[in-house]
């Protein structure tokens, strides 16, 4: 039974480098070694799993799917150690290390959104914390969440995980448009036009949101992404959800067209997530204070 040892993750640092650099030689230099301690150093590895990481050739360098595999569980090594010395040093110095964010995009047009406002309150009263922040699709969030990358996330949040906290900020509505070229912009819809139209919808189902109305929509087309969304009802061919903050420029504008607004509308909850083990993390801990109101748990001194 393979048991990781200290040698190991020097070992899969290494690894982690020349993956990164897509090859022996640029890991070499950003490592300070030879290329041939890194080729050594990657032999020992593949010996030690016992599995096929890349391969380097004429072709270039390669990881193999085991390789793939590997390199996420060094990831999240990498990542879990990164907590641990974070959360070391913030008990014996303050409050220090680096907080990760995600966000989903298209979130600056909405005026209820208040993340920057939190972060900018969160880091006056903790100076010395760094702020990393990557923007992502909604299932990108989530996954950065569970896999070590992020601490806290931020995304419209159309159903609940067990394994995530959420906590709700505000609540953003979601209405259907159709842009200039689509055969029903400017005219008076009724459900039959609707139901008959093209539908670009999210990877979630809108069943969930509208009832019986989400069954009868013909959905030929999803995206993971907003904006992915956006940019298909952009093209005159598909009607689409968009949240009416990031619609509402291009209505003015007289580009886009809200449609049948009583019946294809509703409200999601807009929420930051953390993983439910994180919770003994002083750092992430005082940031979820920070957007519940209550101000960041910081220490004495």
């Amino acid at each position: 039974m393979f048991s990781l040892a200290i040698s190991d993750i020097r070992l899969l640092k290494v690894f982690h480098c020349v993956a990164a650099e897509k090859g022996f030689a640029p890991a070499a230099a950003r490592l300070g070694l030879s290329e041939a301690a890194v080729s050594r150093a990657m032999s020992d590895l593949e010996a030690r799993i016992g599995l096929r990481l890349c391969t380097r050739g004429r072709g270039g360098f390669m990881l193999e799917p085991d390789g793939e595999f590997v390199l996420q569980a060094a990831q999240r090594l990498m990542n879990a150690m990164d907590d641990v010395s974070d959360q070391l040093r913030g008990y014996r110095l303050g409050m220090k290390g680096e907080l990760r964010l995600a966000i989903t995009e298209s979130t600056l047009s909405d005026h209820k959104n208040r993340v920057s406002e939190h972060i900018a309150r969160f880091k006056a009263r903790a100076p010395d914390v760094r702020i990393e922040l990557i923007v992502l699709p909604p299932s990108g969030v989530r996954a950065s969440i569970r896999d070590g990358r992020a601490h806290v996330g931020f995304l419209p949040a159309h159903s609940r995980a067990d394994d995530l906290d959420y906590h709700e900020l505000h609540r953003e509505r979601m209405s259907l448009y159709c842009s200039q070229g689509h055969p029903l912009f400017g005219r008076i819809c009724n459900m039959e036009d609707i139901c008959a139209a093209e539908i670009a919808s999210p990877d979630y189902l809108l069943s969930d949101r509208l009832g019986v109305h989400g069954d009868k929509l013909r959905i030929v087309s999803r995206t993971n992404s907003i904006e992915g969304i956006g940019i298909l009802v952009m093209t005159g061919s598909y009607l689409g959800f968009l949240p009416d903050h990031l619609a509402l420029h291009w209505v003015q504008q007289g580009q886009l067209q809200e449609l049948m607004p009583e019946v294809f509308s509703y409200h999601i909850r807009f929420c930051a997530i953390a993983r439910s083990d994180r919770k003994d993390s002083r750092l992430i801990r005082s940031f979820l204070r920070e957007l519940s109101g209550s101000g960041p748990e910081l220490p004495d001194g």
